[in-house]
């Protein structure tokens, strides 16, 4: 069974792996940093990609199978004021 993965927003998304049995947490690579990189992050349902919602951007980072490690895809505006939220079952959480 593949190590939970954890990943922490910010001014950057840092990604690491968890060891369920002593609950140690171990980074993987180093931070990354993009516009839109931040405060709410949300898995696709297959697991391949993370969303980020921050202001400047909305940005979308593949999660590379093997490692947890993630690449960024792209970035796009956020021009809308005020909280913002991330769906992508159709579903509001």
């Amino acid at each position: 069974m593949a190590s939970p993965r954890l990943y922490i927003g910010g001014a950057a998304i840092t990604a690491w792996n968890m060891d369920a049995s002593t609950g140690k947490i171990t980074s993987v690579g180093g931070p990354v940093e993009q516009d839109g990189a931040g405060s709410f992050l949300w898995p696709s349902a297959d697991g391949t990609v993370l969303y980020a919602v921050a202001k400047p951007g909305m940005a979308a980072f593949k999660i590379h199978g093997a490692t947890g490690a993630l690449s960024h895809i792209n970035t796009i505006p956020n021009v809308l004021a005020g909280n913002s939220h991330i769906c992508t079952n159709g579903k509001v959480v």
